[in-house]
């Protein structure tokens, strides 16, 4: 047989490997067994799913090819990162506290990391406010939707 060709659908779900007999008889057909492995994108480097497609050929052989597919960066601002200013994955009572410490100038939020003060500006007006400190507390007691801030987010770049 000569070397297979693959064909892979768009989305990397399945693939298909066909045989053509060097005698010059009818290719075969082979459907692909499909595994893949994520990386999950982050706001700063693209993420992927490597697909492994595998299949025995008609001559007993196993054989592989490889698809990948890039997952585009995300945005910086997201529902799930908004208000968490010490970046530690949850907004807290302790994330009010830091909004409101930087809104009196007692805290410099840049020395936790160049992205905390857009998790801070939470209403996206005039940088970290005491207003901020309110909306970021009221989320950590459950009375805010973080989802509902992200509607007043300005455009990602």
């Amino acid at each position: 047989y000569e070397a297979p060709v693959w064909t892979w659908n768009e989305d990397g779900s399945a693939a298909s490997a066909v045989f053509t007999p060097k005698d010059g008889s009818a290719p075969v057909k082979v459907e692909a067994k499909i595994t893949s492995e994520t990386t999950a994108p982050t706001t700063d480097s693209e993420g992927k799913t490597v697909y492994t497609a595998t299949v025995t050929g008609p001559d007993g052989n196993t054989y592989t090819s490889v698809k990948e597919v890039v997952i585009p960066k995300l945005p910086y601002l997201t529902a799930l990162n908004i208000g968490d200013i010490n970046n530690d994955g949850k907004v807290t009572a302790a994330d009010a506290r830091l909004a409101l410490r930087a809104a009196v100038g007692l805290e410099d939020l840049t020395k936790i990391d160049d992205k905390a003060v857009l998790r801070g500006n939470v209403d996206f007006k005039d940088g970290v406010t005491a207003a901020d400190a309110r909306l970021i507390l009221r989320a950590a007691v459950g009375l805010e939707d973080r989802e509902e801030w992200m509607k007043n987010a300005p455009p990602v770049a």
